[in-house]
């Protein structure tokens, strides 16, 4: 019994951080918080057009960086969000950003700190580089 005992607070004392995880917050950061997001941003793989909403997306993109990452080629429209550990963030600072085309939802990783309002700059390998640049249309 008193092994029986032993084990089971060992167990509550392994387990019981893993039933109260809290969220961590977001980073803090100087930077001010950007703008939306509106405008056509070209890489040599295709364009974004984002509508200046928040959300809503039209790419357009060739078969190789459809191919790194699973969105369709071609012209389509979507929605899309820039996220940190699961929750939406603004896109500067966020990790991921996560396009969904009709039933395909896909999460790119974003090179933050680097995007920024005229540049979105993801790690995606494609031909010898490893990241894919869309530069904001002037």
């Amino acid at each position: 019994m008193k092994t029986f005992l032993i084990f089971l607070i060992c167990a509550l004392i392994i387990l019981l951080p893993f039933g109260c995880s809290v969220k961590d917050p977001p980073p803090q950061t100087d930077k001010p918080q950007p703008g939306t997001l509106n405008g056509e941003y070209v890489s040599p793989h295709g364009t974004f057009i984002f509508n200046g909403d928040g959300g809503s997306i039209k790419i357009n993109i060739d078969d190789t960086l459809s191919q790194a990452t699973g969105l369709p080629s071609g012209e389509s429209e979507g929605t899309y969000v820039f996220l940190l550990s699961n929750g939406m963030y603004r896109y500067d600072l966020a990790e991921y950003m996560q396009i969904t085309v009709g039933d395909k939802t896909v999460r790119l990783p974003n090179a933050h700190g680097e995007t920024d309002e005229n540049a979105i700059i993801l790690l995606v390998s494609v031909d010898s580089d490893n990241t894919v640049k869309f530069e904001k249309n002037q």
